[in-house]
């Protein structure tokens, strides 16, 4: 009896894992293709620009869209039509992680990224300690400030921000204040990632390493987003929940010198923004003045609350709250 020659050529299809493409069935020569191991390499030949990323071992070949993979040492299946091509899988591909820096990030991307709740709440009845009040030295060196500086450019208005963190955060030696920290926060699971400068954090000194507690962040304008503070903020929260801290809440403070914003992240993931609070760059005025100092006293002094290991003579364990 006559045996049937072996194909020169078979019809092809590649499935593909995205239903909203559909792919042409192709013709592969089968030339010194003995086995379908064989035939598979010359099929990811004929079709570099969608196999040449894939190992061979990784691509299976069947009869049918729903049938079993052919063996690697099986035989050549017979003469097929563009109708009965063959079905040749691959795994699907691994999702790429997708950047974005902080500035360009809006709340949908932080909130999958950093897991914090992405609808904003209204942060009102920020405790307000009346027996908190600047010295007479810091109302002076304000004054002074005032009459110096013509603030129409962010590293002017740094001036009013720098000169209440100095004062404040002086009052609290256990913290410091770390400029233009780099963050990058990569969520492996979501595969989103954040990165940027912070303007200004705040963390125990000597343990930079450990999540911050405050992030601070000078603009020129109130027109620009709040979004950057947010995100940062969402990724000390997301670092401190997956570092196991019992204390995950995170406060930050958006600026322009003269209008301030105060945020704050739940241990829940719940994220509060507090209204505008505005002080006069330009004079002293004393009812804003101390209001913004009061407001900046209170984040620093609860986020010292919250993780009270203050000296670097006790262990990194102890520091984890």
């Amino acid at each position: 009896m006559a045996t049937t020659p072996p194909p020169t050529e078979l019809w092809v299809l590649l499935k593909s894992n995205d239903s909203a493409v559909v792919n042409q069935a192709v013709l592969v020569s089968t030339q010194d293709c003995r086995f379908v191991t064989h035939f598979i390499k010359a099929i990811k030949k004929e079709l570099p620009n969608k196999l040449g990323h894939v190992d061979s071992d990784n691509i299976t070949l069947h009869l049918t869209k729903d049938g079993p993979a052919l063996e690697p040492d099986d035989a050549l299946p017979a003469q097929n039509t563009k109708q009965t091509a063959l079905v040749v899988t691959v795994p699907p591909s691994a999702p790429t992680l997708v950047s974005m820096a902080y500035g360009k990030a809006d709340m949908p991307f932080i909130s999958e990224s950093t897991e914090v709740q992405e609808d904003q709440e209204v942060w009102e009845n920020i405790p307000v300690d009346e027996s908190i009040a600047p010295c007479a030295e810091f109302v002076e060196l304000f004054k002074k400030n005032c009459s110096v500086f013509e603030f129409e450019t962010e590293a002017s208005r740094r001036t009013v921000i720098d000169l209440f963190l100095r004062e404040i955060v002086s009052q609290f030696p256990a913290f410091q204040v770390i400029c233009e920290y780099h963050m990058t926060h990569v969520n492996e699971v979501k595969k989103r990632r954040l990165n940027g400068r912070c303007d200004y954090t705040i963390c125990h000194r000597g343990y930079r390493h450990l999540p911050h507690l405050v992030v601070i962040e000078a603009k020129v304008t109130n027109k620009e987003t709040m979004l950057q503070c947010i995100g940062e903020c969402a990724s000390i929260h997301y670092r401190r929940k997956h570092a196991g801290m019992p204390n995950c809440c995170v406060y930050g403070i958006h600026s322009t010198g003269s209008v301030w914003k105060f945020v704050f992240v739940s241990q829940e993931g719940v994220v509060y923004v507090s209204g505008e609070k505005h002080l006069d760059v330009n004079h002293y005025v004393e009812e804003g003045f101390n209001l913004i100092y009061r407001l900046v006293h209170y984040v620093i002094h609860q986020s010292f609350l919250n993780s009270p290991r203050t000296t670097p003579n006790v262990s990194t364990t102890n520091l984890l709250q």
